[in-house]
């Protein structure tokens, strides 16, 4: 069984402001891709358009919402042919000026489903001179949806899964935005829209959808998988072991992990699986405690086997071999 990891969130919230500013609706598609560079699984998510590629790319090992993706731009031949720079920025306390860390030179199909070629890395840096292949093909894209600049949502649509679970996730992702479009509820440039794709198999899929609430960004995780063995949309309880003791469990969480900044009653508003073995809790504070902050708890892999439903339909899947 094949599953991936995707760390999309940075470039989803700038094409969301870009969104908002244009003057008239165009098309907006970012290619999501999951496939190896040399033997290390890696992912990335790119724009192709004017002869240029833009975009994000990291290792599968890096869980959505966690730094350690890197920044891809290059250019876009007719025919196909990219040439693409991959950078980091440079660590606290240096000038942060972008340096390369490596270059993707290759080839993207005419229906942008498939990227191969070789990656180099920088002279005099280790692994200089070794080029590896690598080889990525689509399994998403978010396009921008809407009628209007400011009645528009990154929109995902899964490209390469079972068809059943596919097909159930496009629908459910579609279906919320259209009832985020109906009640005025997006706000594109505040600071972003969209969704993003967490982790993807033929039997769990996470989805997390990025918005804005009085200025604040907020989470809500969509998660589709088998329930009595049958596919459905999956609540939160039917992943998290949620009974009597959760409220001091995930307070305790909340503290052991360093999120003291909430400085209130907590309450979980969403969750994202984003890898095996990984999990992401969106936790805010309860209502009519005057604030809205929200803080994104990377749970460690250690601690995530307590958290889930013995035998459920994530702990079936999460820490399994492939």
């Amino acid at each position: 069984m094949t599953t991936r990891t995707l760390a999309a969130a940075a470039l989803l919230c700038a094409a969301s402001a870009a969104l908002a500013a244009e003057a008239a609706p165009q098309i907006y598609e970012v290619r999501h891709f999951a496939g190896t560079v040399g033997r290390t699984k890696a992912f990335a998510s790119l724009r192709f358009g004017d002869g240029e590629v833009k975009g994000e790319y990291a290792y599968a090992s890096i869980p959505y919402g966690s730094s350690g993706w890197l920044s891809m731009a290059g250019t876009l031949a007719p025919d196909g042919a990219v040439e693409i720079d991959e950078s980091t920025v440079a660590e606290v306390g240096s000038s942060g000026v972008p340096m390369e860390s490596g270059h993707f030179s290759g080839r993207v199909d005419g229906a942008r489903s498939r990227l191969t070629g070789t990656w180099s890395a920088p002279e005099g840096s280790k692994g200089a001179g070794k080029p590896l292949p690598f080889d990525f093909s689509a399994f998403a894209r978010t396009v921008a949806w809407g009628d209007a600049p400011d009645r528009r949502i990154l929109l995902l649509e899964f490209l390469d899964l079972k068809p059943d679970i596919a097909r159930l996730a496009n629908d459910e992702v579609r279906a919320h935005a259209e009832r985020l479009l109906a009640g005025s509820q997006v706000q594109p440039a505040k600071p972003c829209c969209g969704y993003v794709p967490t982790f993807w198999s033929d039997r769990l899929v996470s989805v997390v959808f990025e918005g804005a609430r009085d200025g604040q960004t907020v989470h809500e995780g969509l998660l589709f998988g088998y329930k009595g063995g049958k596919l459905a949309r999956l609540a939160v309880e039917d992943v998290l072991r949620i009974d009597a003791s959760w409220p001091k469990r995930l307070d305790a969480l909340v503290k052991a992990l360093h999120y003291d900044a909430l400085d209130c009653p907590t309450q979980l508003n969403g969750i994202a699986i984003t890898g095996r073995g990984a999990l992401r809790l969106f936790v805010g504070c309860k209502p009519g405690t005057g604030k809205f902050p929200e803080q994104a708890l990377l749970v460690p892999a250690k601690d995530v086997g307590a958290l889930l439903v013995p035998g459920g339909p994530a702990a079936s899947v999460i820490g399994k071999k492939k």
